[in-house]
């Protein structure tokens, strides 16, 4: 078995100062800054050079090493897509204060780009340097079973919840409910199916609920795509899945020959189809020549409805994709519907999983404020008790015979009269209906619908506050096997169940892999 190395996540900033301090004697902060323009670095590999432990800087730049891994005179490998390849002597800290390293930016001015396919040689545009990267995906990633071990993190950050009571709890955070921990992750190889094939398995070795961070039961409910909670413009992939199955599906590279998301579609028929391209820059990583092409949709009979845009980075020479950013929005209100951000790392000959994001917008009615508590029937008198949980605006009822509405058996019954027995508490008396009906049978039997109805604070009833959230569910890849096989004796993840529901299989050594709570907004 061949192992190597790749990233251990960087840990941000934690918003409570009391756990910050409690951290300054056990690691050393780092922020990486652009030399040029004085701005974070993000996404930056930082390699700790004598036990080739690696982190990633988060979206401010900042990254952290625990102070056991650093010894006097240890030195640090920074390397981005688009910069020097920089090393750093580093010493412990305990202080907690945050030391700068500073790179340089390197990119050269772009030259014809040719390529032989036979003894004629041809010119390249970027659309013919995507198509050739896409034709190479078999020569360029593994198609025999591999493994990698990484850190896996699911969360939401609220974006508007304006329409909340002001004393909601929401209205003071920024993230919540922040599950994460270690998955290892068996891969039958390109070009095996993701969630159907047996032979790929996940298998977590820690997972659960940070409860340091805010909870809250409403936003993690399915969504029903119709009114409860709901992606705007966005349909779920039909393919199932869990958090985790479904993040694997918005890996284009990975999924090249299957319907990953619009408008990538199936990456080796529809991306090209799909999309305009531009070559931007030629930039470096590690002192190798990358193709940086931009690129906007460009399905005509959709443009006015979507727009997306992105960035795609191909090694020069051997065509690999290495990078890919993603992200999708309405045309008119520009307001982004989801984003990919993908990378894949060198190892020995081919291209590895370095990091996934796929990071998606919702809405959500988060509760009724003005609702019915309970409606009971009587029986002898034909009528209905409607009991709500604030006083109703007696106002608001102008309509009887629109706003309440009665059904036995999906017909209507008929209204008589409304009567008001206090301020929370309405009497409804209907024309008699079916003498056969049977008490017990009232749930299934008789349903009620209210409509346009206020209490005395102004809410209308059953139309509870609708906020804004955006989902991330993100995998950095901490270690590769380049060459492993199914252990079937564990105890593999339910594809088709909530990770929380899926039993942890502990594992000796775990502590090698860092699983930290950086929290950002990927989109940049």
């Amino acid at each position: 078995m061949k192992r190597f190395y790749s990233f251990l996540i960087a840990c941000a900033l934690f918003t409570l100062p009391s756990i910050l301090r409690a951290q300054e004697t056990e690691f050393s902060w780092f922020k990486v800054i652009d030399q040029t323009t004085d701005q974070p670095l993000i996404y930056a590999t930082v390699i700790l050079e004598r036990t080739r432990v690696g982190v990633i800087s988060d979206e401010t730049g900042v990254f952290r090493v625990p102070n056991r891994f650093i010894q006097p005179g240890d030195s640090i490998k920074i390397s981005s897509i688009g910069y020097r390849t920089t090393i750093f002597t580093i010493s412990p800290s305990e202080d907690g204060s945050i030391r700068s390293l500073r790179i340089q930016q390197q990119t050269e001015a772009l030259n014809e780009v040719v390529l032989n396919f036979s003894k004629k040689q041809k010119k390249l545009s970027a659309r013919r340097i995507v198509k050739e990267a896409i034709n190479r995906i078999p020569m360029n990633y593994p198609h025999s079973p591999f493994a990698f071990t990484a850190y896996y993190r699911d969360y939401q950050r609220i974006i508007d919840a304006s329409e909340l009571e002001p004393e909601h709890p929401l209205n003071f955070q920024d993230y919540v409910n922040l599950s994460e921990g270690i998955v290892k992750v068996f891969d039958a190889g390109f070009g095996t199916n993701k969630y159907s094939d047996n032979l790929n398995q996940s298998v977590l070795y820690s997972y659960g609920l940070n409860k340091e961070f805010y909870t809250d039961t409403i936003l993690s409910v399915p969504y029903d795509n119709y009114n409860e909670k709901y992606l705007r413009n966005v349909t779920v992939s039909p393919l199932g899945g869990n958090e985790l199955y479904l993040l694997h599906i918005g890996d284009a590279i990975r999924n090249f020959d299957i319907k990953s998301f619009s408008f990538v579609d199936v990456l080796k028929n529809d991306f090209v189809r799909n999309h305009h391209f531009k070559i931007d820059k030629v930039m470096y990583q590690d002192e190798e020549a990358i193709y940086k092409i931009d690129f906007t949709s460009s399905v005509s009979e959709m443009d006015k409805y979507f727009r997306a845009t992105g960035s795609v980075y191909i090694h020069k020479y051997s065509f690999a994709i290495q990078k890919l950013n993603y992200v999708n929005r309405e045309s008119r209100t520009k307001a982004p519907l989801y984003e990919v951000n993908l990378a894949y790392k060198k190892h020995e000959d081919q291209y590895y999983l370095n990091y996934l994001m796929f990071n998606n917008y919702f809405n959500v009615k988060h509760g009724d404020i003005f609702k019915v508590e309970k409606v009971n029937y009587h029986y002898e008198s034909d009528s209905f008790t409607i009991f709500f949980n604030h006083g109703l605006n007696v106002k608001s009822i102008r309509q009887p015979s629109k706003q309440f509405n009665f059904y036995q058996k999906k017909k209507r019954i008929e209204i008589s009269k409304i009567q008001i027995i206090n301020q929370k508490t309405l009497r409804v008396q209907v024309v008699p209906f079916d003498d056969e009906i049977e008490r017990e049978k009232f749930p299934d039997d008789i349903a009620y619908y209210l409509d346009n109805l206020q209490d005395v604070f102004g809410n209308t009833i059953n139309e509870g506050p609708r906020i804004r959230v955006k989902q991330y569910r993100e995998l950095f890849v901490q270690e590769v096997e380049t060459e492993s096989s199914l252990d079937k004796d564990l105890k593999f993840v339910k594809k088709t169940s909530p990770l929380l529901q899926s039993e942890v299989s502990p594992k000796e050594g775990i502590d090698k892999f860092w699983v930290n709570s950086p929290l950002k907004e990927s989109e940049q």
